[in-house]
């Protein structure tokens, strides 16, 4: 009898810390939601990393193994926010955000030139030989999911009719803040046609430094919250701060992950592995040239 009114008083033990536990991330999460679009911008989530000037991606070179005949090279750009920016803002806003004039010089540059945008999703058809290789493809990418995405950049990839791929920083898309798109900002682009929705993990954190649960956690509860929200399944994901090892690839791969972007710079082709793939790092301190040229690169 004292044993059984022992396992029944622990049980009871382990029901009040579990519910005081939810009670406390709730109330965490609710005060995050109220605080964060009071946040000044560049204290926001980009303030988590740290800042180097881009790779000189014009400098990129293969090894033989990679330059055989027959193998078809694909640029795919990475984006964070495009949105005017102060002059005095700080270096690191600068370089992650594109003034939305340059943006459409580069649109335009890539519209007169004859590239394709495509999503990931695509470009994966593509290379199982499901769709038809396009003429001079390209893909762009915007991390984070920032609202000058939608505000600035969405108008003109819709005027283009471009393809374009959105990785979200999921628990941020169910707010209302100054920083992030809506859920019916999002949807709005995912049904236009244009718009590949992935994640992001679901608090942008680094999946190379964080221990095997929470690898677990943020890939599924991302995932899980692009369903809930927008009636979607992702299979495209981006590592934040291009962190990633064996255990997060195998966690994407698990869950229906066909795709996902580092920051590895260089060209991606099909002999990558399509879970490691490259991007090439669109700096907004840089000039149009200066895109020409990335966007041109070769093996």
């Amino acid at each position: 009898m004292k044993k059984e009114i022992e396992i029944v008083l622990i049980t009871f033990l382990v029901f009040v810390l579990v519910f005081i536990f939810s009670v406390y991330y709730v109330s965490e999460e609710n005060k995050e939601a109220i605080s964060e679009s009071a946040v000044k911008y560049e204290t926001y989530i980009h303030s988590k990393d740290v800042w180097e000037p881009a790779a000189n991606t014009h400098k990129i070179t293969r090894t033989k193994k990679y330059l055989e005949q027959g193998v078809s090279y694909v640029p795919i750009l990475m984006f964070h926010n495009v949105f005017p920016v102060p002059q005095n803002a700080s270096e690191l806003t600068k370089s992650f955000t594109i003034d939305p004039k340059l943006f459409e010089s580069m649109m335009d540059y890539l519209h007169k030139n004859g590239f394709t945008p495509i999503t990931l999703k695509e470009l994966n058809e593509i290379w199982k030989g499901n769709l038809p290789y396009p003429k001079k493809p390209i893909v762009l990418t915007f991390d984070d999911g920032d609202k000058g995405v939608y505000e600035y950049a969405y108008p003109i990839l819709k005027k283009y009719n471009f393809h374009f791929v959105i990785f979200l920083i999921t628990k941020y898309t169910g707010m209302h803040t100054n920083f992030y798109m809506s859920k019916d900002e999002v949807k709005e682009m995912l049904n236009s046609g244009l718009c590949e929705v992935g994640t992001h993990t679901r608090d942008h954190v680094n999946l190379k430094r964080s221990p095997l649960l929470t690898k677990i956690y943020e890939i599924k509860a991302c995932t899980n919250d692009v369903k809930r929200l927008l009636n979607y399944t992702p299979t495209s994901f981006c590592y934040p701060f291009g962190g990633f090892d064996r255990d997060s690839k195998e966690i994407l791969k698990a869950y229906g992950y066909t795709m996902a972007a580092t920051e590895i710079p260089g060209l991606a082709n099909l002999k990558d592995d399509p879970l490691l793939l490259p991007r090439i790092r669109i700096d907004g301190r840089e000039n149009l040239q200066a895109f020409i040229n990335k966007v041109n690169l070769k093996p």
